[in-house]
């Protein structure tokens, strides 16, 4: 764990990809995080995924989005629990590009995954047209994408935004919720360790901020 990167920030989870993770090797998780990579490859465990997709208020007339969606989970999910679902994933990792192309391709055949590998700072977000997004950033992140998730959230009504553990700083928190997976399974989430769920929507930013 030590010659990882980032191994030393106190704002990320004590369970970073274990020895049975399928995608032994990602560009993110080898180098430092920069301003091309701005967060670290920390899957999600199973149970906060799909609490955080209820949360969200997700149905079949969404296109949920997942900035830096690593390994996929939180968009697969979302089409496994919702028929008709439309997803969009963003990630510059090609490992984990690679990853989701083969084992989602069935998915992204039938056209309801779609998969951009692009620097989500200067991706047009109104070019895919995501409704709702599930998060999962370290706070440095969702600072640096504030102005960009501002505008994205005013722009069309009934868009909103969940973020997993980290909360958007100078945003009102519309509803939180902590869930605590109830067994160990592989990534971020250990049995019995909560994640808090934060709900964002337009009513969240300050007339001031806009």
């Amino acid at each position: 764990m030590d010659s990882l990167p980032f191994s030393g920030s106190d704002e990320l989870p004590n369970d970073i990809p274990a020895p049975d993770n399928p995608i032994p090797y990602t560009l993110v998780n080898s180098q430092p995080l920069d301003q091309r990579f701005l967060a670290p490859y920390v899957p999600m465990n199973p149970t906060v995924v799909e609490e955080a997709i209820r949360f969200a208020n997700v149905d079949e007339n969404d296109v949920l989005c997942d900035l830096g969606c690593g390994d996929g989970r939180v968009l697969v999910k979302g089409l496994e629990m919702i028929a008709n679902l439309k997803c969009v994933g963003i990630e510059l990792d090609p490992y984990l590009i690679e990853h989701m192309e083969k084992e989602h391709k069935q998915w992204i055949e039938s056209q309801q995954l779609q998969i951009v590998s692009e620097d989500f700072m200067k991706l047009d977000l109104e070019k895919y047209g995501p409704t709702v997004m599930v998060l999962y950033l370290l706070p440095e992140a969702l600072m640096k994408l504030r102005t960009k998730l501002q505008e994205w959230i005013h722009f069309k009504p009934n868009r909103r935004i969940v973020v997993v553990t980290f909360s958007i700083d100078g945003w009102h928190c519309i509803r939180g919720k902590q869930v605590v997976p109830t067994t160990k399974q592989f990534g971020a989430g250990s049995h019995g360790v909560g994640h808090w769920l934060f709900y964002y929507d337009a009513s969240s930013i300050q007339p001031s901020q806009i």
